[in-house]
């Protein structure tokens, strides 16, 4: 899985993405960020995960678990699974930027087989 920054103006916007995936039904990532500089506002499925269900979980400051769940699994690569939107509480030092990452993933297949799963490096964009 990777976190890819989409321009947004007041803050920070991220896609979490499948870099390569066959028949993922399920999905566990927890999104980890600065809390001084950043405030988690929303998560919300993609065109191709939006017969999912998914739970979002904001609750530990500076922490978001979001889990997504189908009986029917999707394939593809570069596949958008969630969009996440961070507002800016304040700027960072000139040269630093506010940063988003994966912590953990758990990927699950239609047939209720784990996906090997690693987490990408940290997406930037807010400054």
């Amino acid at each position: 899985l990777s976190v890819v920054p989409v321009a947004a103006s007041s803050g920070l916007k991220v896609t979490v993405q499948a870099d390569a995936v066959a028949d993922l039904a399920g999905a566990r990532m927890v999104l980890v960020y600065d809390q001084e500089t950043l405030a988690f506002t929303e998560a919300r499925k993609t065109p191709a995960t939006a017969s999912f269900m998914h739970v979002v979980n904001p609750r530990k400051p500076g922490e978001v678990i979001v889990v997504l769940a189908s009986a029917k699994g999707i394939s593809g690569d570069k596949l958008p699974l969630i969009e996440a939107e961070f507002s800016l509480l304040r700027k960072k030092k000139t040269g630093e930027m506010a940063t988003v990452r994966i912590e953990r993933c758990e990927l699950m297949s239609e047939k209720l087989q784990a996906i090997p799963c690693s987490p990408a490096g940290p997406a930037a964009g807010a400054k």
